[in-house]
């Protein structure tokens, strides 16, 4: 089943690679370490085991495993993990567990080339949020204001009271404490959950609607023009 993934494999490209590792939580030396390394990859198997090689000027590893069951894992970057490697559709699928926390690792055969996709839970939803363009519509009944947020990603809904906290579950599946305020013509939302903190704030300018999302010192700007 496994036969056309069989060989050594080098790498020729790579993309996002040290933002995947931040997002694992790898600290800032490994991640340049890393992201400089170009590994080669041996796949084999004995009977119904398979193994593989990563090997580098970095850190070499290997694991060995049978499809569909479990084992332990020590990664390049020091992770125990508990993972499980299962073929599907032509693909080798690796899912890995540790702290709360999970990754997939796919391997694919395109054009007789390994591509390889890593992707965590955070750093996939970022991509997919930032792919989105969403559309939003704010409507009020009485002094109850409501935004929904519509887009192919995911779509959600708030309704509140001007200056009154409510719950609200994000588009990220974050639990979060709200309160909305109207500050010199600027919606402002102010959301709180695990100690942290963000604001967003929604204003208009030369008819477009300007909404400025701030987390610590980083902002993100997205314009809305009327639909």
């Amino acid at each position: 089943m496994c036969e056309p993934f069989l060989g050594s494999w080098e790498l020729i490209s790579s993309e996002n690679f040290e933002s995947y590792m931040k997002e694992l939580g790898v600290g800032f030396a490994t991640r340049k370490l890393g992201s400089l390394a170009k590994p080669s990859v041996v796949i084999s198997t004995n009977d119904d085991i398979i193994t593989i090689k990563t090997e580098s000027s970095f850190k070499n590893t290997e694991i060995s495993f049978k499809l569909g069951e479990k084992f332990e894992e020590t990664t390049v970057d020091d992770r125990k993990t508990k993972s499980i490697i299962t073929l599907d559709n032509g693909a080798l699928i690796h899912v890995q567990k540790w702290d709360g926390k999970e990754t997939t690792i796919k391997r694919k055969l395109v054009d007789s080339k390994l591509v390889v996709v890593s992707s965590s839970v955070g750093f996939t939803t970022r991509k997919l949020g930032s792919l989105a363009k969403p559309n939003v519509i704010i409507s009020i009944n009485g002094d109850i204001i409501t935004i929904k947020t519509e887009s192919s990603f995911k779509n959600t809904e708030i309704s509140f009271k001007l200056g009154e906290k409510f719950e609200e579950t994000t588009v990220d599946d974050r639990k979060t404490m709200n309160i909305v305020t109207l500050e010199e013509g600027s919606l402002t939302q102010v959301q709180k959950w695990d100690g942290k903190e963000t604001t967003i704030k929604r204003k208009l300018a030369d008819g477009k609607m300007i909404v400025e999302y701030t987390m610590n010192n980083i902002t993100c700007t997205r314009v809305y023009e009327r639909a």
